[in-house]
């Protein structure tokens, strides 16, 4: 088996039975898990298991005697085993590697092979739409590395980071003299990601006059640098990302509608992660590894009682928010297992607000005092004129300071 697998041009890792390949998987998670159906009761159903902890992803294959009969729900494939069968599953199955997506709902499955297309295709605009910290940039880089332009330069930009000026300086260059402080001519993201790509996030912020721009390079690809009067051909693809409703902002004239279909010709839709709660449980194992390694814990699992409180409250709304809650506890963290944390006071879940106080706190209690507070007590104190809540501890200090 191995031999033809490696005939087929596959990476393998064979192992002798399920427990071998449990240690291996956490280590280096396979894209597709060929299963012998010898291995069967309770050991499958152990390996089963702990193979979707730790390969959600990883679709599984059974070999069968009679290509079915046991395959309860998943792929299998009759022994003797045909190259020609076996090479066609594996095509279907295995999505090509093209970076760090995490996920195991059908969502994320159909972004991977969406992206896999839009990498392969010729096409030069492409854009990401979703809420902020969803991880379009990600998608952005994955897909720029997954396409024929990874050898090239991926550039990116955040529009809504810049006031006007400075977006047009950064992203078509200006020549020498052009304004206040150009020294000398400098080269813009356009002209530097020759080749390659770049990534315009938040580009629902760009003003009018940019939009105009913009759109005259992907009809032309050719641009002016600020101040010049040449015209400047550069083969760039242009991936475009907005957390706003760009339809909207056309009905009310704040995007440019002929800007909009040029760049919606292929179109990324990145759903939030509390409507894919699937993906919940891959993307904070993979966060807890990343942060295990960067803060040098060892975390060897997740408390199942942790993962089931973030399933039950729908989960972080993000993927980033996700991502920070995971390195918050792995920094933390001094045993080998991540846990719940507990409530602290304040709504469930959440740590106190300023001005907030538990029930039976007295007054006061659980508020910060403010900058304008902390100046009156010391001008009571430094004028020998008693704070009117510690008349007696004022007046010492007073007098000390006398």
């Amino acid at each position: 088996m191995r031999l033809l697998l490696e005939s087929l041009g596959f990476e393998v890792r064979a192992t002798t039975g399920p427990r071998e390949a449990l240690e291996r998987v956490p280590k280096a998670p396979p894209d597709v898990v060929l299963l012998d159906a010898a291995v069967s009761g309770g050991p499958r159903v152990e390996f089963l298991r702990e193979l979707h902890r730790w390969a959600p992803m990883a679709p599984v294959v059974l070999l069968t005697e009679d290509g079915g009969a046991e395959a309860a729900g998943h792929w299998s494939l009759p022994k003797p085993i045909d190259p020609g069968e076996l090479q066609l599953a594996l095509d279907a199955l295995i999505v090509p590697h093209i970076g760090e997506l995490v996920g195991a709902s059908p969502t994320m499955r159909e972004i991977e092979r969406l992206v896999v297309r839009l990498a392969r295709s010729p096409a030069s605009t492409v854009l990401i739409t979703g809420e902020s910290g969803t991880g379009k940039n990600l998608l952005a880089s994955v897909l720029h590395r997954a396409s024929r332009r990874a050898d090239a330069p991926f550039m990116n930009i955040t529009c809504s980071a810049l006031p006007e000026t400075l977006l047009d300086s950064e992203l078509f260059g200006h020549e020498r003299g052009a304004f206040t402080d150009a020294r000398e001519r400098k080269l813009g993201l356009l002209e530097r990601a020759r080749g390659g790509t770049v990534f315009l996030d938040e580009i629902g912020e760009m003003s009018p006059a940019l939009q105009g721009k913009m759109l005259r390079f992907i009809e032309e690809k050719t641009f002016r640098r600020v101040g010049g009067h040449e015209d400047i051909r550069a083969d760039v693809r242009v991936v475009a990302a907005t957390h706003r409703n760009l339809e909207d902002a056309c009905r009310t004239g704040a995007f440019r509608e002929d800007l909009f279909y040029r760049l919606a010709v292929l179109t990324v839709d990145v759903p939030p992660l509390r409507e894919r709660i699937e993906d919940i449980e891959p993307l904070v194992r993979s966060f807890m590894n990343r942060f295990a390694e960067e803060f040098g814990k060892r975390v060897l699992d997740i408390e199942p009682a942790a993962l089931a409180r973030l399933e039950r409250s729908r989960g972080p709304a993000t993927s980033g928010s996700s991502a920070t809650s995971s390195s918050a506890r792995c920094s933390s963290r001094t045993t080998p297992c991540c846990a719940c944390e507990t409530s602290r006071p304040g709504r469930q879940g959440q740590p106190p607000t300023s001005g907030s106080r538990t029930a039976n706190a007295p007054r006061g209690a659980g508020r910060f005092p403010t900058r304008a507070s902390i100046w009156k007590r010391s001008k009571r104190i430094s004028s020998g004129r008693p704070s009117p809540a510690r008349g007696a501890t004022a007046r010492r200090r007073a007098a000390c300071s006398v």
